[in-house]
């Protein structure tokens, strides 16, 4: 009788154990699952982040705007040969946090990039450093259009930019009136 007692409880103790572990194996894929989608959460927020902040600063067109560049460094060993390259190029659109550039330099983007880039707004003119941090291929289109930030803009050089962005909306608004 007790070895039937026994049998019994070892029997319960298997069950309960058994047990024990398929609900943890549950909860142990639930969590992973949490992880995931919590993964993919992040990502999604830090796109959307990504995206307001390249966008935040108000965009000045300028169709057209003639620029030229340098390449000073790259992130990429294999494009090592283009440093110190020089090329010109137009600029579509600028903020006080970088520009859009159209050029015919076709470059990957998977590591940095760092360019000299001089242009005149209002007749201004202005020699900054900027990172590519976008690039969009046109396939109707034989150039390439790159989303540059400004890197290390001394106080100075941003005041003259505001200054001189601020200058354009006005003179658009007010085709008529003479802005300085």
């Amino acid at each position: 009788m007790t070895s039937i007692i026994v049998g019994f409880i070892i029997l319960i103790i298997v069950v309960c154990l058994v047990n024990g572990i398929v609900h943890f194996m549950d909860l142990k894929k639930q969590l992973g699952m949490k992880e995931l989608e919590k993964k993919e959460l992040k990502k999604s927020l830090e796109e959307v982040n990504s995206k307001l902040n390249r966008r935040e600063a108000f965009r000045l067109g300028v169709p057209d705007e003639g620029c030229a560049f340098e390449f000073l460094h790259f992130g990429d060993e294999a494009l090592a040969g283009l440093t110190h390259r020089k090329g010109i190029g137009k600029i579509q659109d600028i903020s006080v946090k970088g520009l859009k550039l159209i050029c015919d330099y076709d470059l990957p983007l998977k590591k940095t990039v760092l360019i000299q880039i001089e242009f005149e707004l209002n007749k201004e003119p202005f020699v900054l450093q900027a990172h590519l941090i976008r690039k969009e291929a046109h396939i109707s289109q034989p150039f390439i259009t790159y989303g540059l930030i400004f890197v290390e803009m001394i106080p100075t050089d941003q005041e003259r930019l505001v200054y001189c962005i601020n200058q354009r909306v006005l003179k658009q608004a007010n085709p008529t009136t003479s802005v300085v």
